[in-house]
């Protein structure tokens, strides 16, 4: 099963809000269990975005993405599924893009703690993320926090 997304990477600080101006579009798929695949893409359209995923994902493999228009079509090639964020829908059984949002989420991090302000940094930002090892799986909130406390002894904390 694969997530699907497509993300402005913040360029400039300058650049500000939803739109696509003065950004740099990066498709993204995520395998849950398995692999994280990040591009640069032109844009955003559904032909971009198709392109991508023909590149990357096996036709009638399992899709999960949220309502963009771009992923209207999808069900032609793979067995596409959709959750309604818009109308407060994030999860719907197996159904969620959670995993490659959080991939968003620590990459956009990545780009303003290295302060990338150049579009050819994009590819070596996102092989950084996508090579880093995955934490180990923990189950509950307690054996998350675990995990992170041990990564935190002998380090110095800073405000």
């Amino acid at each position: 099963m694969w997530g699907a997304g497509a993300q402005q990477a913040r360029m400039t600080q300058t650049a500000s809000g939803r739109g696509f101006v003065g950004k740099t579009a990066v498709g993204g798929a995520i395998q849950r269990g398995g692999n994280t695949l990040a591009d640069p893409i032109p844009g955003v359209t559904h032909k971009e975005l198709m392109r991508f995923l023909t590149r990357n994902v096996q036709p009638g493999t399992e899709m999960f993405t949220d309502e963009h228009r771009s992923y209207a079509g999808l069900e032609l090639e793979y067995e596409h599924a959709a959750v309604s964020c818009s109308a407060g829908e994030y999860v719907r059984g197996p159904v969620h893009t959670n995993s490659v949002e959080s991939f968003w989420s620590m990459f956009k991090r990545d780009m303003l703690r290295h302060l990338v302000q150049n579009e050819r940094q994009i590819p070596g930002t996102i092989r950084q993320r996508i090579r880093r090892p995955k934490e180990p799986e923990a189950k509950t909130t307690l054996e998350q926090m675990r995990h992170l406390f041990r990564q935190l002894i002998d380090k110095q904390l800073t405000t």
